[in-house]
């Protein structure tokens, strides 16, 4: 793979447009470092032009237990756009697996058709009209939330419910994002 192609793919699996300059990271490390007594379990940090970082704060209670595969809140700071997603689906494509990767497939064209990425988003609430196969299709729903988002889990929430607007659709995504 030729160092274009290398750079492009890294790029586009991050959502990125281009990469920032060592002196954007330094800004924002210094930014974050400012506020490092504040009480925070996590945060996910947003470099936008002009490398002020904006960054959604994880928020997992104690009290609430730890999450796995989400986050059970998400606060954005100040100033950020906020972009509401509607719902999304992929009734074309076979089995709920391939679905769900096409409808967050689709949620993130929009996103990014904002100026953001997988990053920004901070609330999902996914609808599945088979709960049963949802939680058989945990291990590789997982793996496509992984390829589509990296290792970001915004706070969701999973609803089942009778039937979708789109009869041949099983599963229909919305989001919130956050964009600088």
């Amino acid at each position: 793979m030729s160092p274009e192609a290398a750079l492009h793919a890294a790029l586009e699996s991050t959502g990125q447009r281009q990469l920032i300059s060592p002196e954007e990271v330094a800004r924002a490390v210094l930014t974050l470092c400012d506020d490092a007594a504040r009480d925070t379990n996590g945060e996910t940090v947003v470099i936008a032009e002009g490398g002020m970082p904006m960054t959604l704060r994880i928020v997992n209670p104690d009290a609430l237990g730890r999450p796995s595969g989400w986050n059970n809140g998400m606060l954005a700071a100040a100033g950020g756009r906020v972009l509401f997603v509607a719902g999304q689906t992929a009734p074309e494509r076979a089995g709920l697996v391939e679905q769900w990767a096409g409808a967050l497939e689709r949620v993130l064209e929009v996103v990014r058709a904002a100026g953001g990425g997988p990053e920004h988003i901070g609330r999902m609430t996914v609808y599945v009209t088979d709960r049963q196969a949802y939680l058989a299709s945990r291990k590789p729903l997982g793996a496509v939330h992984r390829r589509l988002m990296g290792r970001h889990y915004p706070a969701m929430t999973l609803v089942e419910v009778r039937a979708l607007a789109d009869e041949h659709a099983a599963v229909e995504i919305e989001a919130t994002a956050v964009l600088p």
